[in-house]
């Protein structure tokens, strides 16, 4: 990655009621839960406070990342940026095993659906986009904000990290609604 101008902020999707019951959700479409939105509030008024004017905002096209997105917009006054939604930018398809818990997934001593993505294609997907879609846009020298999901955030900061394709080990976990300025 070349050197940066802009300023990139990382923000992983308000709480649903699965990730509230730790179930594996994958591409399920589903809604921020009561503490998914008073999260996605608390991002939008975090980042008033900071006066964070953004150029631009990225979101998965998966409901529960695109409503965080629409609330922090509302709160910080900037609902007419331009939001470039792509699915791209969704979580890891896990199959059949999207929806399981973890004590399902234990029990079943965590095998994956043969018709699950594969690591290396998610990585694969989520590092061109960043490449060849948000990387430029810093580059330029825009601020940007990507709302998405928690293993996408990952492989986005690997790509800044520069560990060559292989996932960061120490990466510290986003919560919910949890927004983050990374050092590009």
């Amino acid at each position: 990655m070349t050197e940066s101008k802009g300023r990139l902020f990382l923000a992983r999707h308000g709480a649903t009621e699965w990730t509230s019951q730790h179930r594996l959700t994958g591409w399920e479409d589903l809604p921020i839960s009561e503490i998914g939105k008073e999260e996605s509030y608390n991002c939008g008024a975090y980042l008033k406070k900071q006066g964070i004017v953004f150029d631009r905002a990225y979101t998965s096209d998966l409901l529960r990342a695109s409503q965080t997105l629409d609330i922090i917009l509302d709160i910080i006054g900037q609902k007419n940026l331009s939001i470039i939604s792509n699915s791209a930018l969704r979580e890891q398809f896990f199959g059949s095993s999207q929806g399981a818990s973890h004590m399902e997934r234990r029990s079943t001593g965590f095998q994956m659906d043969p018709a699950a993505e594969t690591a290396e294609d998610f990585r694969e997907r989520v590092h061109k986009f960043f490449y060849d879609e948000i990387n430029p846009k810093l580059e330029e020298g825009e601020i940007v904000l990507v709302v998405t999901h928690q293993r996408v955030i990952r492989e986005i900061v690997t790509c800044i990290s520069g560990n060559n394709g292989a996932s960061t080990p120490d990466f510290e976990k986003w919560e919910t609604g949890e927004v983050r300025q990374v050092n590009i």
